[in-house]
Order: C-alpha cells, then sequence, then structure tokens
C-alpha cells in the first residue's frame, strides 16, 4: 500500500492513509546458522502442475470476450479442478510417492493444486536434497531456511512444480514507505496542506483526513452510490499476512458515521493464521475498502509471513469461490523469485479468472526498483525489479497518485500543479540542494508508482 508524504496521495487496491512516522531502529549483528534437529516437525506445499494450461488460458480469453458463447461462463472450482487441475491418477502417484516416503498427506485444497505434506527435517532434508538451517536476524527474530533450493524428486517432478515450506522468514512487505531523516536530521518539515472536497453524502471526512468520505470524492466513487450501487450483495477479499482487530474496524465506520453490518466480517485462517507484524496494513486495508463499499461483506484471508504462507493464502482464498474480489497490499520483489515459484502462483491466478475473480495487488512503492524496499535505508540499487504478485500478467496492479499541492518548506516552496502519479521525484531538485544526491538517491528516488488504474 502506498502512504503519502509531502502531498503525494498513495493507494492499494483499498487502502488510503497519511503516513505521519519516521523510520528508525538500530540493528544488531545476526548470529551464525545452525542445523535444525533432525526430528524437528516440519509441513511443506508441494504445488502441483496444470493439466494443458494453453487451453486454460484460451478459455479465460472467451470468457471476457462479449462475442463468445463462454462469456461470462465462469467456472466452479470443482470444475476447474477436475478440467485443468492434475488428474486423479497424478493426485495418487504423488501422495503414494510421500506416504512411501513415511511422510503425511495433511490437506489437498481443492483446485487439487496444493498438497500440505509433514514430516521431520530429516526426511525433508533427504526428500528435497538440501539441509535446513536456523538462523537470527539482526532483530533478533529466529527463522528457518533451507541451505539450496528445495530440488523436487526426479520420480515427482512430472507432476510437482515447486515445494515451499522450509523457509520461514519473513520475504513479503506490507507496502508502507516512510520519508527518512537526513544525517542531520532536518527533514522532519511537515506534511503539506492538501485541500480537499467536502465530503461526500456517505461518510464524513471526519476525523481526520484521507478517510472514506474523502475517497468517494477524490476516486468519483460518489455517482455510483447514486445509483444504489453499495457493495450490497457482494464480497469483498482481503489476503493478507498480518492479524487485525474486527472492532477497530467497527469503530472507524463509526466513526466516519456508516452504519454496517455487525457481522460483514469473516477470519479465515490459512497455515494456522498470521502474526500481528504489519496489523495497520490489514486493518487500513479493511476500514477503506469496506467503508467504500459500506454494504459488502468481508472476507479477510490470514496466512504466516512465509514462501509456502503466501502461496496457500492466494489458492485456498480462490478454492473457496466466496468472494466477488480479491485484494493483496503485500508482495515482494520480483527478482527474487525463482521461475517455478512464480509459476506457481500465476496457476493460481489463472484459476482466479476463470473462476471470475479479479485480483488486485498494489503495484508496491519503488517502481521499477524494487529491490530498494529490501534492504536498509540508507540503500540505493539501481537494479530494475517490480513487485511481484502486481507483476503477474492475471493480477490488476493499482498505484497512487500525489495530489496538486503547494508548501512552503524550511529552505524553499516545493509545488505540484496537478494530479500526478504517484512519486517523490518532485523534491529531487529540493532535496538534493538541502541535503545532497545520495540521500534523494537513497530514500526518495526508488518511490513511486504508475499511477492509479
Amino acid at each position: 500500500m502506498h502512504h503519502p508524504n509531502h502531498a503525494s496521495w498513495g493507494h492499494s487496491v483499498l487502502a488510503f492513509t497519511f503516513l505521519l512516522g519516521i523510520a528508525g531502529g538500530t540493528t544488531g549483528q545476526a548470529a551464525a546458522p545452525a542445523v535444525v534437529a533432525a526430528d524437528q516437525p516440519q509441513t511443506i506445499s508441494l504445488v502441483l502442475k496444470l493439466r494443458n494450461q494453453p487451453a486454460l488460458e484460451a478459455y479465460i480469453a472467451q470468457t471476457v470476450d462479449p462475442s463468445s458463447g463462454s462469456y461470462h461462463k465462469f467456472m466452479t472450482t470443482e470444475a476447474f479442478a477436475s478440467t485443468f487441475g492434475p488428474s486423479p491418477a497424478d493426485l495418487r502417484t504423488v501422495t503414494a510417492f510421500l506416504e512411501g516416503q513415511g511422510l503425511k498427506v495433511e490437506e489437498i485444497h481443492t483446485n487439487h493444486l496444493v498438497i500440505r505434506a509433514s514430516g521431520t527435517t530429516a526426511q525433508f532434508n533427504a526428500l528435497l536434497n538440501t539441509q535446513v538451517m536456523q538462523h537470527t536476524d539482526e532483530r533478533g527474530r529466529a527463522y528457518q531456511q533451507p541451505s539450496r533450493t528445495p530440488q523436487v524428486p526426479a520420480h515427482l517432478a512430472s507432476h510437482v512444480l515447486a515445494a515451499v515450506g522450509l523457509n520461514t522468514k519473513a520475504a513479503f512487505h506490507p507496502h508502507v514507505v516512510k520519508a527518512q531523516r537526513a544525517a542531520n536530521g532536518q527533514t522532519g518539515e511537515g506534511i503539506p496542506a492538501v485541500v480537499l472536497p467536502a465530503a461526500g453524502a456517505v461518510a464524513t471526512g471526519v476525523p481526520g483526513s484521507y478517510t472514506v468520505g474523502d475517497v468517494a470524492n477524490l476516486y468519483n466513487i460518489n455517482p455510483l452510490y447514486s445509483h444504489r450501487i453499495t457493495g450490497r450483495g457482494r464480497t469483498l477479499g482481503i489476503a493478507t499476512l498480518a492479524s487485525f482487530d474486527p472492532a477497530d474496524a467497527f469503530a472507524y465506520w463509526k466513526a466516519v458515521g456508516l452504519t454496517v453490518d455487525p457481522n460483514r466480517i469473516t477470519q479465515v485462517m490459512v497455515d494456522g493464521g498470521s502474526g500481528t507484524d504489519g496489523a495497520e496494513e490489514t486493518t487500513l486495508d479493511v476500514q477503506q475498502s469496506g467503508g467504500v463499499a459500506y454494504d459488502a461483506k468481508i472476507m479477510v484471508y490470514q496466512a504466516p509471513n512465509t514462501d509456502a504462507g503466501f502461496l496457500d493464502l492466494f489458492s485456498r482464498a480462490v478454492s473457496d469461490n466466496k468472494v466477488d474480489t480479491l485484494s493483496v497490499s503485500w508482495g515482494s520483489a520480483e527478482a527474487f523469485y525463482d521461475d517455478a515459484t512464480l509459476a506457481a502462483y500465476h496457476q493460481v491466478f489463472l484459476q482466479a479468472a476463470v473462476q471470475g475473480i479479479p485480483v488486485f495487488a498494489s503495484s508496491g512503492d519503488s517502481g521499477a526498483f524494487d529491490l530498494n524496499r529490501s534492504f536498509p535505508t540508507p540503500y540505493f540499487s539501481p537494479t530494475n525489479s517490480v513487485d511481484h504478485p502486481a507483476s503477474d500478467p492475471f493480477v490488476t496492479a493499482a498505484g497512487g497518485t500525489t495530489l496538486p499541492f503547494t508548501r512552503n518548506f524550511a529552505h524553499g516552496t516545493v509545488v505540484v500543479p496537478k494530479e500526478r502519479p504517484w512519486g517523490w521525484d518532485y523534491l529531487e531538485s529540493y532535496l538534493v540542494t538541502n541535503y545532497g544526491q545520495f540521500f534523494y538517491d537513497a530514500n526518495y528516488f526508488p518511490v513511486g508508482g504508475g499511477g492509479a488504474g
């Protein structure tokens, strides 16, 4: 999700807010890795291959072609699984092999694309030709990682696309951008005052700015309300890697003058659910999406921030087939994914398309320089990489906008004359002149996106 500073108006598909914080904190020395105990329990997800993917893509194209007899004839999960998922014989082959290795098949997703299997570290080390190691990051958080990319056994290579789950390091970020202080501590110059239109008839812009009423005005949503398009009869799906307190959302909707169904939120825990790191992102997504579509139901799918968790999150949400749209405000630089893992996600997004579920993802806050989101500030990587899953061709990527403003800062005036794509490059001259080229390159140049829509 995009957070604005210096009058930048940023958004993911669902969430809009102001960023008031300044990034900070200290880093420590990470501990040396150690071998994970051989008998420690592990659970992985095996992603199976689609059958006849070209035919699936061709049918998807027909479902959105008004001249086709298959226009809007979307599939159920069961129809997708039987037509394009692994065959029953393929499923039996994979499950029998796993059980023959002493592993337990815990779950098969209804799309037949994901098999969850449990065993010990030693069993998976042998199965996937790797060594699971225990690590501690700079913040003292423990995680495990395989010493090398898990290799699918030759017996399964024709059926299995990828094996994930041995890596528990938090790899995905909520899309939050924070302005940095220069070495002299002089960038805290305040948030420019942006003049907003009056709040709409549905919700107020009080308390604060960039609430539901403001969003309805800025994105011209009010005409939909006049036609009674309020989300009634629809269900919003939110995929997230952090928990939230529904009470916060209900308190927010009440504060902005909305009356909503007290039973509208359903939480679905995938792979045991998520932790709290990034909860503000989930809260914001629920509040703003549920405020704009105030009559819609909301299903919030929550999973651990791990390689398997993120993939299983989409597989479960799409396979449940209960949401009308699915949105996510988390991601990571596409450069960090191997081809097999990207293909595994793509399969699930194809499934969503053939079932008529649009998937929306925040495009990230660093444009083509998404690698900068993965390193501590100050850092600048000129290597290009966009954000995934927004980069998938079957996902709609949502950027943000910068609102017009004029502001007198400590060392001069900055003017943005009209609304424009989200980014901080309009500050380049001011920041380079007053804080130096490196400060601008490391903290402000990478920030941006392709605009709303």
